[in-house]
């Protein structure tokens, strides 16, 4: 007597229904990305703590949203001399990214103790709604 698991179905017949089922999910992770990353880059823009000299570092903060070495960028993200302003990161990994495209946003960023820093701040402030549109998606 035989006992276990009887397949009426192949078990590799499942690959293309879960790699499709993948594709789907990343889909959607990147919609959210895309939606929430220009809603960041607006707050960041308006609330940035520094006086304006030039206007150059409030108008070079950026969003971009990657996965599996495309994406997509706000028009600001690029960058001199770069064709695009994405990153090109691992499979099945999406990445939503907020910048400085100035050379010395890095230093608004961490001198004086963070004084002038606005990319940390504004992503902590839209984690909750990030989060809350992601666990959606696979409630």
């Amino acid at each position: 007597m035989a006992s276990g698991i009887v397949w009426t179905k192949p078990p590799t017949a499942l690959n293309p229904a879960i790699a499709a089922y993948g594709g789907k999910v990343r889909a959607a992770v990147v919609a959210v990305c895309q939606f929430i990353g220009p809603i960041m880059e607006r707050s960041a823009k308006a609330n940035a703590p520094w006086t304006d000299r030039t206007g150059n570092a409030r108008q070079g903060l950026f969003y971009a949203v990657n996965s599996e070495g495309g994406g997509e960028a706000s028009e600001s993200a690029r960058l001199e001399g770069q064709e695009s302003g994405t990153v090109s990161v691992a499979k099945n990994i999406v990445a939503l990214y907020l910048s400085h495209s100035m050379s010395y946003g890095v230093f608004l960023e961490l001198c004086n103790a963070g004084r002038w820093s606005i990319v940390l701040k504004t992503m902590e402030a839209h984690y909750n709604e990030l989060m809350g549109m992601l666990k959606r998606i696979f409630a």
